[in-house]
């Protein structure tokens, strides 16, 4: 079977930074190309309006910056991870105009899945795909800033998002919901703490994890029962069959010519802020709705952008598609 992993680390060490939101999209549709799953991460469907996510971690205890003990280096690995990842990721998710529930249930394994190294120190997170994601406490930081961070580094060393796109200003009252794999140009005055000068909860607490790239972490785990998604239906991806009008993939999918399980296969068949990613590509036969670009993102068409401006294959600012 074609090793998934390592053609990310091929991408990742050619330069992910470079790369826009166009092509990440491209690399998350991979593992359901190939067949490909996540080794840390199962799904079930409780019933067949909803999924549960079960995320499975380690934690290593920086030795150059160890905890002052081990219930401190539990209340951060077992509980604060833990909580930051249901909070960031959990949400529902759309299979073309079928909600599903989504509950994320986040399990230290302690079996060296998705290991990641803690230093009870100040300082910047960081993730390099194949190796462990490093991720500072910092004691006197806010809690809700280490839990975004989590999330954050979590969703780059695996769903793979281009995190360092450029984003528009943040603006934390509460009006937007940031994506957390963003980093934004600027920040609202909301943002901060006005007396400590560093942004605060408002800011930290107000970024997710975007609809898409959730669907992307559930329909590429590994399915927890042998029938897949119990009697409810077949997954993104999965071979499908088409018998007298019947059909026999999830609700909100359809079954494709090339006789798999596609969420659309149209741009009408998704909602007004999101087109259907790969009709136009004669590689990617799973086609999924995915979030509109921002500006400066690689394009080829117009509904591509979020400005619904595609100009010298460069999605437009929606100011400047409005001058």
């Amino acid at each position: 079977m074609f090793e998934v992993q390592s053609l990310r680390f091929i991408v990742l060490f050619l330069g992910s930074s470079a790369l826009t939101r166009a092509q990440i999209d491209t690399i998350n549709n991979i593992p359901t190309i190939f067949e490909g799953k996540l080794e840390w991460a199962t799904v079930r469907q409780p019933d067949c309006n909803s999924f549960e996510v079960t995320m499975r971690y380690d934690c290593l205890e920086d030795p150059e910056y160890p905890f002052p003990n081990a219930s401190e280096f539990s209340r951060v690995c077992d509980g604060l991870i833990s909580e930051g990842l249901a909070f960031h990721y959990e949400q529902p998710i759309w299979l073309g105009d079928q909600r599903y529930d989504v509950t994320v249930v986040p399990v230290r394994a302690q079996e060296e899945i998705q290991p990641i190294v803690l230093p009870y120190s100040c300082g910047r997170g960081s993730n390099f795909l194949i190796l462990p994601a490093i991720i500072p406490f910092c004691n006197t930081s806010l809690e809700s800033h280490f839990k975004h961070t989590v999330a954050h580094e979590f969703g780059s060393s695996t769903i793979l998002q281009d995190s360092n796109a450029r984003a528009p200003k943040a603006i934390c009252d509460g009006s937007q919901r940031m994506d957390i794999m963003y980093y934004h140009e600027s920040y609202d005055s909301s943002c901060y703490e006005v007396l400590e000068k560093r942004r605060g909860d408002a800011y930290y607490e107000n970024g997710f994890l975007t609809e898409p790239d959730l669907q992307a972490l559930v329909m590429n785990a590994l399915y927890q029962d042998e029938v897949a998604w119990d009697d409810c239906g077949l997954g993104l991806g999965q071979n499908c069959t088409t018998t007298l009008g019947y059909q026999d993939c999830l609700p909100g999918l359809v079954c494709g010519e090339d006789s798999m399980c596609i969420e659309c296969m149209a741009d009408e068949m998704c909602p007004d802020d999101q087109y259907c990613f790969g009709i136009h590509s004669d590689l990617i036969h799973v086609t999924k709705c995915v979030d509109k670009m921002l500006g400066g993102a690689i394009c080829n068409r117009d509904m591509e952008c979020q400005s619904h401006s595609c100009s010298s294959e460069l999605c437009l600012d929606v100011d400047t598609a409005d001058t």
